[in-house]
């Protein structure tokens, strides 16, 4: 009888540390796939940023130029 009952313990202490070991995995997964979302998170960001930044480049240009005409349209008026 008492070496069933010690069969029935080391079973259950097997099982309980298997069952420890996948809940650990399963939270280093999760862990990792966190992580991997950050990480392409943090490109899709950095992709934003440098679309918002070639966009300020192109609104300066064109301030730029506008600036440029005007000063064309000043010196044409200062001529007449």
């Amino acid at each position: 009888m008492q070496r069933e009952t010690l069969r029935l313990s080391r079973k259950k202490k097997a099982e309980k540390k298997e069952e420890e070991e996948k809940e650990e995995e399963e939270e280093e997964e999760e862990e990792e796939e966190e992580e991997e979302e950050e990480e392409e998170g943090g490109e899709e960001e950095q992709e934003d940023d440098d679309d918002d930044d070639e966009e300020e480049e192109e609104e300066e240009e064109e301030e730029d130029d506008d600036d440029d005409e005007e000063e064309e349209e000043e010196e044409d008026d200062d001529e007449e």
